[in-house]
């Protein structure tokens, strides 16, 4: 019985690594490909696990998108050294959309506005009041010309 290796759970794995990676430093398949030396078809099927990578491949991209080879192959304890796995298309897309913003003061208020809907970052900011200014920025975000206001 031949045992295939294309979509084994370790390189879908790595796959996610190096796509979040990727994205984290707004890097193209294309330009990843040109910087190593490969089709963009390649990076596409190792993101995606089809393709097994090859331990130079492994060492060029781990070089370029600035992770240890260690944290792409997922070993323990070394998951701070690179960027989190992305689960969700919608991560990857605030992922890409994010590393787009070139300007640091926007980039920054874009930030501060993620981390405003986030309900932990309201909560440890204003423990008790946290019900309270929710309600308040949804009321508020109803009202305004031709709107009637929602209580």
């Amino acid at each position: 019985m031949r045992v295939t290796r294309s979509h084994d759970t370790r390189n879908v794995s790595i796959g996610q690594r190096l796509r979040a990676a990727r994205l984290r430093l707004g890097i193209s398949q294309q330009e990843a490909a040109n910087r190593i030396g490969v089709s963009y078809q390649q990076i596409n099927k190792y993101e995606r696990g089809s393709n097994v990578l090859s331990g130079v491949a492994l060492l060029d991209l781990a070089d370029l998108l600035k992770v240890k080879v260690g944290w792409l192959l997922g070993e323990e304890g070394l998951a701070d050294t690179g960027p989190p796995v992305t689960t969700s298309r919608i991560e990857n897309r605030m992922l890409n959309a994010m590393s787009k913003v070139k300007d640091p003061s926007r980039l920054l208020l874009a930030v501060r506005f993620v981390e405003t809907m986030s309900d932990s970052a309201a909560a440890e900011e204003n423990p008790g009041e946290q019900a309270d200014s929710n309600s308040r920025q949804v009321n508020e975000g109803r009202t305004g010309p031709g709107r009637r206001h929602l209580t």
